[in-house]
């Protein structure tokens, strides 16, 4: 807005996302799954969330999971299932068999499977904010993101940013990074613990009582700045 639009930075207002009512961790997330009809498999989960557009950069998750450190991991997908470029690429790859389908869930499961799995992985080449990750933060679930957009500043340390974004899908180096730090989540139980805690007070700036002053101010700046410049009608003073 600044470089482009030549609008002075004093008249702007940055406000992030909002987390929704109740996401945090969840207690007994293995009962609320079961009621949900949703039974995960054993071992380490790594929890991808959302479609899987050019954007989202799945195809570099895929050949992560296809790599030496995450040879036996399950790839837990929340969403639309994955289109059929990516689901021949899962084919070649020799990953298909561990790849779960959930489809879309209600909030509750996703709370309860972002408290029940091991690290969310979203290695978008673009995002303009990322709800995924904040909300798995707030369960307290470990992030492993890429550089792409608003990611690093969202998770602003408390997660995982590996630098993929200027890379090709197939790129061995892109690859082998993303796969790396994902192995490191799970392999480390102190990292993951580190990660938990961090996510979690990160996610805090995310909260309404956070968010919503700031909404307000916003407004306020801008009522107060018409009225200063005369520019709203007489029933907008009232």
């Amino acid at each position: 807005m600044v470089d482009v639009l030549n609008i002075a930075p004093e008249r702007i207002s940055v406000v992030p996302n909002m987390i929704r009512h109740g996401f945090g961790p969840v207690a007994n997330p293995g009962e609320v799954l079961a009621a949900a009809g949703v039974q995960l498999p054993p071992g380490p989960l790594v929890l991808s969330v959302g479609h899987d557009g050019y954007y989202k950069n799945l195809e570099l998750l895929l050949r992560a999971m296809a790599t030496v450190p995450l040879r036996t991991v399950i790839l837990l997908r929340v969403g639309p299932p994955l289109g059929l470029s990516n689901r021949h690429l899962a084919g070649r790859l020799g990953i298909e068999e561990r790849i779960v389908e959930l489809g879309r869930v209600p909030a509750m499961t996703l709370r309860a499977l972002y408290s029940a799995t091991s690290v969310l992985a979203l290695p978008s080449r673009d995002e303009g904010f990322g709800i995924p990750t904040i909300e798995a933060m707030a369960c307290g679930l470990p992030v492993v993101v890429s550089d792409g957009g608003a990611l690093p500043e969202v998770v602003a340390g408390a997660g995982i940013v590996v630098p993929v974004s200027l890379d090709v899908a197939d790129s061995p180096d892109s690859v082998r990074r993303y796969a790396a730090a994902i192995s490191s989540v799970l392999e480390s139980p102190e990292r993951a613990c580190e990660l938990r805690h961090a996510g979690l007070q990160r996610a805090e700036k995310f909260r309404p009582d956070a968010v919503l002053p700031l909404v307000l101010e916003a407004y306020s700046r801008s009522i107060e700045s018409r009225r200063t410049h005369g520019t709203l009608g007489r029933n907008a003073h009232r």
